[in-house]
């Protein structure tokens, strides 16, 4: 039987991290890789991914899978204009992308993969959790 490692170490290899990211693709074998979907199998969480390689969409192009990307596509303006927001501003956003999908409120996931404005860790920095953000959309 041959031992294998639940988890990536964290000092481990942008290398290590792209040999993953192909693995879990192999397992997971959809038209697009989502972060949830990666999640479920990888030994190294998304999140850890996107800090460390610069987001997901560059991920999966360093690993040669940006055709599996299936988000909005976020210029480096986009990423920064969301400082300049005020937190009105912010729940807009949420509140548009709560349309958009026909709900009252909306996941992580769903702003991550729906805005095009903001990130789920704009909404965290600003009202300090998740729920706080969210619970302020009615």
């Amino acid at each position: 039987m041959k031992f294998e490692l639940n988890s990536l170490p964290r000092n481990c290899s942008d290398e290590e991290i792209i040999d993953e990211i192909k693995r879990v693709d192999i397992i997971v074998n959809k038209d697009f890789l989502t972060k949830k979907d990666y999640d479920e199998f990888g030994k190294i969480t998304s999140g850890a991914i996107q800090k460390r390689l610069g987001g997901w969409q560059k991920a999966l192009t360093v690993a040669g899978l940006g055709h599996k990307y299936s988000g909005p596509t976020i210029s480096e303006k986009m990423r920064h204009q969301s400082k300049r927001l005020t937190d009105e501003e912010v729940l807009d956003e949420l509140r548009v992308v709560a349309k958009k999908l026909g709900k009252d409120y909306v996941s992580q996931e769903e702003v991550n993969n729906n805005s095009e404005i903001i990130s789920p860790s704009t909404v965290i920095y600003r009202f300090g959790s998740w729920p706080n953000g969210i619970k302020n959309l009615a």
